[in-house]
């Protein structure tokens, strides 16, 4: 009888314990939903002069056109990206957006000679690839050792990029492996990693 009743208050300690951590991984899922749609809303707040930017650069008639509350469906041609980076990088007045590294470093990645100018794009896929790149430098930072490690994540970093490079997914192998050959463009991913840490350090510091 006593056997019996210890084994049933360890049962009954283990059903709370359990239902406590359960309790505990739901709060924590509720948080990081909620996390995650304020992530969201402040990205696109954040990105709204760049729509404004493409649009204004548009050769597409539907572009401007659309619902209001719907700037997802707008679409582009990577021509009209290619004509907004030439913009940022050489007019002065826009020389603050040229300061978010992210935004520069997709635009180059989309906006490269082997993708067709006439091809599409919406809001929708150049968000998208804005929030896959912060991912993959995210990864890349959390992953600095070792060596075989870290290329494998730049990799898929890279093929999860080259996947908005026009509509033909086909050629997502061939876009990878050419740049993963170059690899300058992760070799400035990397550094943008130090100069975040450095900014961050210093403002902890005052």
């Amino acid at each position: 009888v006593l056997a019996k009743s210890v084994s049933l208050d360890e049962d009954e300690g283990l059903d709370e314990t359990t239902s406590m951590e359960a309790e505990s991984f739901l709060e924590s899922y509720e948080e990081m939903l909620r996390l995650q749609k304020d992530e969201l809303a402040l990205t696109l707040r954040h990105l709204e002069p760049l729509l404004e930017l493409l649009e204004g650069k548009s050769s597409l008639g539907n572009a401007k056109g659309g619902q209001a509350n719907a700037p997802f469906t707008k679409e582009f041609c990577y021509r009209d990206l290619k004509q907004a980076l030439k913009e940022i990088e050489e007019d002065e007045s826009l020389r603050f957006v040229a300061s978010d590294l992210q935004w520069s470093l997709v635009l180059k990645l989309l906006t490269e000679n082997d993708v067709s100018e006439e091809e599409r794009i919406s809001w929708a896929e150049v968000v998208m690839c804005y929030r896959t790149c912060i991912v993959g430098m995210q990864a890349l930072e959390q992953t600095p050792r070792p060596k075989e490690l870290r290329n494998r994540v730049r990799q898929r970093s890279l093929q999860m990029l080259s996947s908005f490079k026009g509509t033909g997914l086909g050629n997502v192998e061939s876009g990878v492996t050419k740049n993963l050959e170059r690899r300058t463009t992760f070799e400035w991913m990397d550094a943008l990693f130090i100069c975040g840490a450095l900014l961050l350090l210093g403002a902890v510091a005052f």
